[in-house]
C-alpha cells in the first residue's frame, strides 16, 4: 500500500487508494513556516499521522514518498506504550496487538534524515491545543491566570461530526465572550485511523498518537506567533 504526500499553500495533502485526505492551516500560518523547518515537519508529522492507521485497517506494509523521519523510533516507542491502554476495554489482547503492531512494515522514498536548527524569537505567551473538554479548558484558565496570554487553536478531526458541529459553535461562543484568539485546523487525515472508516470493531487504537500530534501540528503556529511555550491538555 502507498501513501503520497503532496504540499499546498494551506498545508499537506495524503492520498491513499485514489482518495484525498488534507491538513489545512490558515493559509498565512502555513506561508510563514521556514522551507527546510516545513521538510523536516512534514517528514514527521506525515508518519505521526499515519501510523496507527495500518493497525486499525488491518494493513502489513505501508510506503510513503517522504523520508525516514527524525523521531520515527520516538513514534514507534509512543505507540507500543499505549497500546496497552488503549484495548484494556474492548475484547482484544495486548500481545496480540503489538505484534501485529511491530509486523507491519514501514517504508520510506529515502533514508535522508533530514535535520534543520530553526530558532526564532519568543514571547512571553502559549499556545494551546483546545479541544473544549474539562483538561484543555483547565490548562486554558491556568495559562490565563499566569498571564500567558494563551493562543488556542482547535484541531477539527473531521471523524465526530455532531462533536464537531458543537465544537464549532464553542469556538465562536468563546472567541466573543471571552475575546480569546481561536484557529482552526480541519485535519481529514484522522479519518484514515477511525475503526468506522474501515468497518471494524470500535477501539481506541487509532487514537495512540493523537496528544503527540498535537504537538506536532501546531508548530507552525507556534513559530507565527512566536510562542515560548506550548501547552497541551491536562490529562496526566
Amino acid at each position: 500500500m502507498e501513501l503520497n504526500c503532496t504540499e499546498n499553500k494551506n498545508g499537506l495533502i495524503l492520498e491513499f487508494e485514489n482518495k484525498k485526505f488534507s491538513l489545512d492551516y490558515p493559509e498565512n500560518v502555513w506561508s510563514s513556516y521556514p522551507e527546510e523547518s516545513k521538510k523536516v515537519l512534514i517528514d514527521n508529522l506525515v508518519h505521526l499521522l499515519t501510523i496507527n492507521f495500518p493497525i486499525v485497517a488491518g494493513i502489513k506494509r505501508l510506503k510513503y514518498n517522504t523520508s525516514d523521519p527524525l523521531f520515527r523510533r520516538f513514534f514507534h516507542n509512543l505507540v507500543i506504550n499505549s497500546l496497552p491502554h488503549a484495548v484494556e476495554d474492548y475484547n482484544i489482547a495486548t500481545e496480540d496487538i503489538i505484534n501485529q503492531f511491530l509486523n507491519i512494515k514501514y517504508e520510506f522514498e529515502d533514508s535522508k534524515v533530514k535535520t534543520y536548527s530553526h530558532n526564532f524569537d519568543v514571547e512571553e505567551k502559549a499556545l494551546l491545543s483546545l479541544s473544549f473538554g474539562k483538561d484543555s479548558l483547565l490548562s486554558l484558565a491556568v495559562c490565563n491566570e499566569i498571564g500567558l496570554e494563551p493562543i488556542s487553536v482547535y484541531i477539527d478531526d473531521t471523524v465526530s461530526p455532531s462533536e464537531n458541529k458543537i465544537k464549532r459553535k464553542s469556538v465562536k461562543k468563546m472567541s466573543e465572550e471571552f475575546g480569546l484568539r481561536i484557529f482552526k485546523v480541519k485535519n481529514e487525515i484522522e479519518k484514515l485511523n477511525d475503526f468506522e472508516s474501515w468497518n471494524k470493531d470500535e477501539s481506541c487504537i487509532g487514537y495512540t498518537h493523537m496528544i503527540t500530534g498535537f504537538c506536532f501540528i501546531v508548530l507552525p503556529f507556534s513559530n507565527y506567533f512566536k510562542t515560548k511555550y506550548i501547552v497541551i491538555g491536562n490529562q496526566h
